[in-house]
């Protein structure tokens, strides 16, 4: 049975969501198609990976708009031990620095629509052969001529051989959108963390399992006020916790404590 197979492959494959493979163009994925459909495994192998691939583009899109917010609040904060000079100068550094890559962001789309529009490129509305073929070719996948008009089949609901934003976005949207728990920001909760210095507190990466500030876990800290990580020491100054092979804080400047 089918759905049978196809329970138990999804047993087995344990890891994480992005990572999975349900169309594979592939002979194993005909195990878990049935018969009549085999003629698909193709174009939806590809229809998953132009997912795939726009899933990680934006993602990286979103976490670099997130880090140039964070790097420009830090920027505007003081150092207990900087001089109002020195603070100047290394916060219209970093915010130059953050100008550019800003500027950089903007020649990338950060939404589906945005996806949509960019790959539409005469802007009537719709995404003809021509259009994915160009998509294919930038996202460096490898495809074959008939692969775009079965492509356009799987998309296309009006049968104008065309794909509207509404039949991409029904396609598409559903991966795109869902945002996995470790991709979700989250705020440190070590009492004496850099990061709750600012108003609002600086927040973390969902990847990091550890606080970007003052290294300490993700989860299970909230007992913990003195917690300080192995092969670290804590700044004396800013609470920051910076390797022991480190003799001045990568954060303030502040000399390690004396053993």
């Amino acid at each position: 049975d089918v759905e049978e197979r196809e329970a138990f492959f999804k047993v087995c494959l344990m890891g994480r969501r992005r990572e999975r493979q349900i169309w594979g163009d592939t002979p194993l994925a005909k195990l878990f198609i049935d018969e009549a459909r085999w003629a698909e495994v193709r174009p939806r192998h590809l229809v998953e990976s132009v997912k795939s691939e726009l899933t990680a583009q934006l993602s990286d899109t979103a976490k670099l708009h997130r880090y140039v917010e964070r790097e420009e609040t830090r920027a505007k904060t003081r150092w207990p031990s900087e001089t109002p000079d020195e603070h100047q100068l290394r916060q219209l550094k970093k915010l130059r620095e953050c100008k550019a890559t800003r500027k950089q962001l903007a020649a990338q789309p950060s939404t589906l629509r945005e996806v949509f529009d960019q790959v539409d490129k005469n802007a009537d509305g719709a995404i003809d052969r021509v259009e994915l073929q160009d998509l294919l070719q930038s996202l460096q996948l490898p495809f074959r001529a008939e692969d775009l008009s079965a492509m356009i089949k799987l998309f296309d609901r009006n049968n104008d051989n065309r794909i509207d934003y509404g039949e991409f976005e029904t396609l598409l949207w559903q991966e795109l959108d869902t945002a996995d728990e470790e991709d979700q920001q989250w705020a440190c909760t070590q009492p004496h963390c850099f990061s709750l210095q600012s108003d609002p507190p600086l927040l973390n990466d969902g990847l990091n399992e550890l606080c970007a500030y003052c290294s300490a876990p993700r989860h299970g800290v909230e007992d913990e006020p003195d917690y300080v990580p192995s092969g670290k020491w804590e700044c004396a100054n800013c609470s920051f916790h910076n390797p022991d092979s480190v003799y001045y804080c990568d954060m303030c400047g502040h000399p390690k404590p004396s053993e």
